[in-house]
Order: C-alpha cells, then sequence, then structure tokens
C-alpha cells in the first residue's frame, strides 16, 4: 500500500521541480531583457561615434544627409526604449533613473554633434559624447554583473 503513495508523491515533487525551474527561466529572462533594453541606447550613439572617424572623407551635403540618417535613428532607439524599466519599482528606482539621466544626456550631445558646425565644434561635440559613452559603459557592466551574470 505505501508503494502505491510513492507514483503520486513523486509526480507532484516533479511538478513542482519543474514549476520551480520555469520561474527561474522566467526570472533570468526578465533580467536579460532588462539589460537588453537598456543596453540598446548605445546603438545609435556607438553608430555615431564610429561615423566620426569618416566623417572627413565625405562633402558637406554626404554628410549632413548620414548625420539626418543617423539623427533618426538615434530617435527612433530614444522613443522606443526604456519602458520595461519602469515596470517593477525596486528595478526602477535603481536603473531607470541612472538610464534615463544617459538617455537625456545622449540627446544634447547628439544634437550638439549634428548641429556643430566647424571641424573643432565637432570635435569637442565627439570629446562629450564618448566620454559620456564610456560612463555608461561603465554603468552597463556593473547593471550586468547584478542583472544577467547571477543567473549564469
Amino acid at each position: 500500500m505505501k508503494k502505491i503513495w510513492l507514483i503520486p508523491i513523486s509526480l507532484i515533487i516533479m511538478f513542482m521541480m519543474f514549476t520551480i525551474y520555469q520561474q527561474n527561466q522566467l526570472i533570468k529572462d526578465y533580467r536579460s531583457l532588462l539589460y537588453f533594453e537598456m543596453s540598446r541606447i548605445n546603438v545609435p550613439v556607438e553608430r555615431i561615434l564610429a561615423f566620426h572617424q569618416e566623417a572627413d572623407s565625405y562633402d558637406d551635403e554626404e554628410r549632413t544627409e548620414k548625420l539626418e540618417r543617423l539623427d533618426e535613428t538615434f530617435a527612433d532607439f530614444f522613443n522606443f526604449t526604456g519602458s520595461g524599466l519602469q515596470l517593477e519599482p525596486q528595478i526602477s528606482a535603481e536603473y531607470f533613473v541612472p538610464y534615463n539621466d544617459a538617455k537625456i544626456a545622449y540627446f544634447h550631445l547628439v544634437k550638439n554633434y549634428i548641429a556643430a558646425s566647424t571641424t573643432e565644434d565637432r570635435e569637442q561635440a565627439y570629446i562629450n559624447l564618448k566620454k559620456r559613452h564610456d560612463q555608461y559603459n561603465e554603468f552597463l557592466k556593473t547593471s550586468e554583473e547584478k542583472l544577467v551574470e547571477p543567473f549564469e
């Protein structure tokens, strides 16, 4: 009679283990998604920084056209990233404020870079953008250590 009870008990234990595993996977995926959401704003900024390296090889009209496309790309990323960081209060308190500060700073720095008319102004705007980019990458490294790596 006792052996009959082992079957339902083992099924219940297997179900509980499967549920715990699924919850762990869900948390891991959610936290990875948050990190990915924060790192996406870097994509257009990195394109602008790469463009600066070859900007002198273009004439003014070509340069302006490429900058307009880069600005549109940045605007798309600016408008459609970061919403997931506001869902959970603890995550919002820890990560949204630095992310939002960087996002706003990127906005102003990118506008300054695009509006720069002289080589010196462009170089200074590039230096400011690069400095802010490096600071944000440091924030992303610490965020990755807290959000993604504990689950790997």
